[in-house]
């Protein structure tokens, strides 16, 4: 929302802007997990917003090229440079907090299905 005016109209930055626009307000609405279904719920919508995002880095450097080819643009690669240095970092911060979830969701599943079975987990003598 802050881009200069290029970048902001450039169809792949927009389409970018518009795929995390679009997952935030999914997120903002989903209401507080508590029950197994809510974050079954939870994690599919998750999974479908990471496979939505997986290409927006390409995406991201068409529109960023295009934006520097353009005749009488006065944007500084330092400007590039921090901008494509900060979608990255958070681009990695998200993954990393959902990969979480899915390490932890796993690991619950695991227990769940020993207790199940009749093992404890982490049970010693």
């Amino acid at each position: 929302q802050t881009l200069p005016f290029l970048m902001g109209v450039n169809p792949y930055i927009n389409d970018v802007y518009y795929i995390y626009w679009d997952a935030f307000q999914a997120l903002r609405q989903v209401p507080a997990i508590e029950t197994r279904a809510d974050e079954e719920e939870f994690s599919d919508l998750c999974d479908y917003l990471l496979e939505k995002n997986k290409n927006q880095l390409q995406i991201l450097a068409k529109g960023l090229a295009e934006v520097r080819a353009s005749p009488g643009v006065r944007v500084s690669a330092a400007f590039f440079d921090n901008f494509l240095d900060s979608f990255i970092r958070d681009a990695m911060i998200r993954r990393l907090l959902i990969s979480n979830h899915f390490v932890a969701r796993q690991a619950f599943k695991l227990r769940q299905q020993q207790r199940k079975g009749g093992k404890e987990v982490g049970g010693g003598a």
